[in-house]
């Protein structure tokens, strides 16, 4: 993990839909990359050193479950879609959300969850 040493920060990342080459979902789940840009495979790999080598739980390698110290998690959520649109939770993701989370409880662990694009659209326009 990069850390600013001086001042004991971490940086946790997450990554999401225009961070790398997809530019296109097609109903069968599969996606068309640009040539020259990252993938998404890629994309998690350069930023390693930022939250995602120090993982105590992955889905789909791009998102993950950090633990900064004793008693918190950070549940880093990609959300590239379900396969058919740009943004949003698969069902698999979704469960694998619960179980983070019932997993934070049984440890008695507080846990903040952080997404790429806003839980709450920033102004009327967004969501289109």
């Amino acid at each position: 993990m990069i850390q600013n040493r001086n001042a004991g920060k971490k940086v946790y990342l997450i990554t999401a839909t225009h961070d790398f080459g997809l530019t296109k979902v097609f109903p069968d789940g599969k996606s068309e990359d640009r040539e020259g840009v990252a993938n998404r495979c890629e994309l998690r790999n350069m930023y390693e050193d930022f939250g995602f080598s120090s993982s105590i739980a992955e889905f789909d390698r791009n998102s993950y479950v950090a633990k900064p110290c004793d008693g918190f998690r950070i549940l880093c959520l990609n959300d590239d879609g379900d396969g058919t649109k740009f943004r949003g939770y698969s069902k698999e993701q979704k469960e694998w959300i619960l179980e983070q989370i019932k997993a934070a409880r049984e440890n008695g662990d507080y846990i903040f969850a952080v997404t790429h694009h806003p839980v709450i659209p920033p102004n009327p326009i967004y969501p289109v």
